[in-house]
């Protein structure tokens, strides 16, 4: 087996996969949630007379918003380029939180001297079904960050340098 160092991980692939070459460790690894590397640098080292194959993956630099992907969880569509990101942003559904809309009307309520308007709405309960919604909305949003592969956010315990 030979051990890969990328995005700051080691991982393990056959040796046969190595054998192959860069294209083939490059298949392989973006299938396996790397995207990144279909234009990384990647440099094999050892591999010969028995010795453990190391292979380096080394992002290559490119300007900001060169390569935008989209990817769609609901539909599985992978397009690139501002424009199809724009396209697709254009033809999503129009959606609004419920808790940013009645957010959104308590400012102009108060701007237009309703001080009444909280009251009327958390009688009549449009206030809990906003922050239901939202709280279903915001767990959803994590558990397909999650199934995408990404890491789901959460505090840290330490400070990174320089802050």
């Amino acid at each position: 087996m030979a051990t890969v160092q990328i995005e700051g991980k080691n991982v393990t692939l056959p040796d046969d996969v190595v054998k192959a070459g860069p294209d083939a460790i490059r298949a392989v690894l973006a299938s396996n949630g790397f995207p990144g590397v279909e234009k990384a640098e990647i440099k094999i080292v050892g591999g010969k007379e028995g010795a453990p194959a190391i292979v380096k993956v080394s992002p290559r630099a490119q300007d900001k918003g060169a390569d935008l992907e989209l990817r769609s969880a609901e539909c599985g569509v992978r397009s690139r380029g501002t424009e199809d990101f724009i396209d697709a942003l254009a033809s999503a559904p129009e959606y609004v939180n419920p808790a940013i809309a009645l957010a959104a009307e308590a400012f102009q309520a108060e701007a237009q001297g309703d001080v009444d308007f909280i009251e009327r709405v958390v009688r009549s309960g449009q206030l809990e079904r906003a922050v239901a919604e939202g709280e279903r909305e915001g767990a959803e949003v994590m558990r397909l960050l999650a199934e995408m592969g990404h890491v789901v956010p959460g505090s840290s315990k330490t400070v990174p340098v320089g802050f």
